[in-house]
């Protein structure tokens, strides 16, 4: 099957504001998609576009030969209701408003002041946001440039199949096979530079990385599968709408609870190199 890509442009500076507010490093966010329920990526729209040595021709944007590529299964972290359904949409909203312009909006102010932020807020932004090194992702997986909304944890979860074997970890295999194939070569700074990343995948998909797309197949009996389609969504879903629909699967428990104020952060947002 074929991973639909759902994009929205997201700015950089709204990271680092909030892994101020809960003490993490500020990486910057960024990754490509997946699709049977999109993926969704948001670029960071202020950098220049890539150039080689000499400084006079863009970069060549292609995959990657993948033929020795081997995935490693990252596991989605199960829900522990660490956000509420007040707190996700207040994240969002942070998220939303977060602009070049206005890197720092009074909705993010919950979140990015460390004397302030509260725990329950705090295990609420490290329930969202999982760095791309983690050893485990929750809904909103950051790269170099992009984010990425993990379509494959949400499979994982809904079925209860955390294997390396499951749906869920052959969607993030051929996930994985298309990023390493063009992420070095197609480094994203705005939408037309992500464009370019997503056709740069696409074609490792039927080629480079066809024996993981392949593998995709076992989400195609999944858009009408009880809990599991919860997982996909409609052609034409934007980043924000996908956005809502996938962190409350993640981080929000049925009904909305609170996720209290002792509730430990249910993802690893650091990353391995610190």
């Amino acid at each position: 099957m074929s991973l639909k890509k759902c994009i929205g442009l997201v700015s950089i500076a709204m990271m680092g504001s909030l892994f101020a507010g809960v003490g993490c490093s500020s990486s910057t966010p960024s990754g490509p998609a997946a699709d049977a329920g999109p993926d969704v990526k948001g670029t960071r729209p202020d950098a220049a576009i890539p150039v080689d040595d000499a400084g006079d021709a863009p970069v060549v944007c292609a995959p990657d030969d993948e033929t020795s590529f081997k995935p490693t299964w990252i596991p989605p972290v199960p829900n522990t209701g660490a956000c509420s359904a007040t707190a996700a949409a207040a994240l969002h909203q942070c998220v939303k408003d977060t602009t070049a312009a206005n890197p720092n909006p009074a909705s993010c102010a919950p979140f990015s002041d460390p004397s302030t932020i509260t725990d329950s807020d705090k295990a609420c932004v490290l329930c969202v946001f999982s760095d791309e090194k983690a050893k485990t992702y929750g809904p909103v997986i950051q790269h170099t440039g992009t984010y990425e909304l993990n379509f494959p944890g949400c499979i994982a979860l809904t079925t209860n199949d955390l294997t390396a074997t499951g749906c869920g970890a052959k969607l993030q295999a051929a996930r994985q096979c298309g990023f390493d194939a063009c992420s070095t070569n197609c480094p994203v700074s705005s939408q037309e530079t992500l464009d370019l990343l997503n056709t740069c995948e696409d074609t490792a998909a039927a080629d480079t990385c066809s024996k993981f797309e392949t593998d995709t197949a076992c989400a195609n009996s999944l858009a009408d599968a009880g809990a599991t389609s919860q997982c996909f969504a409609p052609s034409g879903t934007t980043f924000d709408q996908y956005w809502d629909k996938l962190v409350p699967i993640f981080c929000v428990l049925p009904g909305g609870g609170d996720g209290g104020t002792d509730a430990a952060p249910p993802v690893d947002a650091s990353d391995d190199g610190g």
